[in-house]
């Protein structure tokens, strides 16, 4: 997925109404798609695009943010966004021996 894919992917989260997960999950607001395109740039930052673009996952969050997932061979990345707390989000590492 090239950054330009990653960004339209975050995009079309707005086309997402309430309860698009049959869960009662909120639809997006402007707040958590610029919240979303603010992890994407940290991770562009931050990581070799050129080794997470073939394993980058970005989906929807059901609870109102993006989730980013991706490996590079040794590790796996989980960051998921929250619109409500920037300063705090969640983030997982997955290191194999």
């Amino acid at each position: 997925m090239t950054y330009d894919e990653a960004v339209d992917k975050i995009h079309s989260f707005y086309n997402l109404k309430d309860n698009w997960d049959s869960y009662g999950a909120p639809a997006f607001d402007e707040e958590d798609i610029l919240v979303g395109l603010r992890c994407l740039e940290y991770v562009k930052e931050h990581f070799n695009w050129k080794n997470i673009e073939e394993y980058l996952f970005i989906g929807p969050f059901s609870g109102g943010g993006v989730v980013f997932q991706f490996q590079d061979g040794t590790s796996t990345l989980l960051i998921e966004s929250n619109n409500e707390d920037y300063d705090n989000h969640d983030i997982y590492l997955n290191e194999r021996s």
